[in-house]
């Protein structure tokens, strides 16, 4: 079965170049760059098909390359579905045969974390435990809760994984969109208190307090993902490489020339265009924005960022947040509850945990604020110099 993949673009000496997918790959100039932001295609992508087409096959297409480097002469790429989002690997690699063994481990991870983690596909464990109120994680499942409930607690809230409830409402899981009156949003939202949530840890038993509950891992399972497929890629002797998850980007290593990999920032204001680039190692980067679901009703345009504490669409100044930590896990919920908080709490937060992470602030008036942990690391595209965020404010 033949699939159709959401194109992603790479950035090529500060430039983007054409997009590549998975039936049409494009000829890329320059292989350690990488946008944070897949670009946006005039067919909408169908969560379903895409998942069901990729779940039937042992290992999807794979295009090789020759790297140049003796080192890692072979590069390879790979598309895939998972988590209701497009997923893109590039790795490394001695000759095909390498490449190849740990495509096959990677993808074979990726079925496996779908499974878990996926809140709409049929048999997969969190899903299951959606609709029936109760059921068994894996251990894997309930470490991440655990992660998720500390960020919970150390945003105050801002960050969510029981906010399934408003998620569903809005539409923002079945792309079925809808602006939902304020009697209902009310009633979803007396179903989003992560602590009405009973786990037993050594048994692996869930079990919600009130019927209607649910787990949505969305805003931390895609960078737990990434996450782990570092993990993988080490395991099958891969030194460099990375992964492209609904345009986020996390990399195993260096560039095979020994320089980092450069990671563009997707500018909100344009699909192709980026606001500058992040030149980095081992981290992922990982971007939350108003752009990136959205859809109009009522004369308005609503996007899926929701604010816990309102159900509603977080409105605060900023268009984006993108967050670059060593944790893809970690990079992925605190760029979502970043942005919820607004730039003032996000830059209070930093300060208090600029040993973890650095982040780019994008704010409605075009204005760019970087962190000071990657100050020198950070070049923008055709701006101004960025605001620079010091720890001591």
């Amino acid at each position: 079965m033949k699939k159709s993949f959401v194109s992603i673009c790479i950035i090529g000496a500060l430039a983007l170049s054409a997009c590549q997918s998975a039936a049409e790959p494009a000829k890329e100039t320059d292989k350690n760059d990488a946008t944070s932001k897949a670009a946006v295609t005039s067919q909408k992508a169908d969560p379903a098909a895409d998942s069901a087409a990729f779940e039937s096959m042992d290992l999807p297409p794979i295009t090789y390359g020759d790297s140049g480097y003796a080192k890692a002469p072979v590069s390879a790429d790979a598309d895939g579905f998972a988590l209701d989002t497009t997923i893109h690997i590039r790795l490394f690699a001695a000759d095909k045969a390498q490449a190849q063994k740990a495509m096959a481990a990677a993808f074979s991870e990726v079925n496996r974390f779908n499974h878990i983690f996926s809140a709409t596909s049929d048999g997969g464990e969190v899903a299951a435990l959606n609709k029936s109120g109760e059921g068994k994680l894996s251990p894997e499942a309930i470490a991440l809760f655990d992660k998720a409930m500390a960020i919970y607690t150390s945003t105050g809230g801002a960050y969510n994984v029981a906010l399934y409830p408003i998620t569903h409402l809005w539409g923002f899981d079945t792309g079925d969109y809808r602006r939902p009156d304020d009697q209902s949003l009310s009633q979803a939202l007396a179903l989003t208190n992560p602590k009405d949530i009973r786990v037993n840890p050594q048994t692996g038993q869930v079990k919600f307090a009130q019927a209607g509950m649910g787990l949505d891992f969305g805003g931390i399972s895609q960078g737990a993902l990434s996450n782990r497929l570092m993990e993988v890629l080490r395991q099958q002797d891969i030194t460099s490489g990375l992964v492209i998850i609904d345009g986020n980007v996390q990399v195993l290593g260096r560039h095979p020339d020994k320089t980092d990999f450069r990671v563009g920032i997707q500018d909100p204001k344009s699909d192709l265009g980026y606001i500058g680039q992040v030149n980095v190692n081992n981290k992922a980067v990982i971007t939350t924005g108003d752009y990136q679901r959205q859809f109009q009703a009522d004369g308005q345009t609503w996007h899926s960022v929701l604010d816990p504490q309102t159900g509603m669409p977080a409105v605060n100044g900023l268009n984006s947040v993108s967050v670059i930590a060593k944790n893809g896990a970690t990079a992925s919920a605190l760029s979502r509850a970043l942005y919820v908080m607004g730039p003032a709490k996000a830059i209070d937060y930093w300060r208090q945990h600029a040993d973890e992470f650095d982040m780019v602030l994008y704010y409605d008036n075009e204005q760019v604020a970087v962190t000071g942990g990657i100050a020198n690391s950070y070049i923008p595209n055709n701006r101004p110099a960025p605001d620079i965020i010091s720890v001591k404010g």
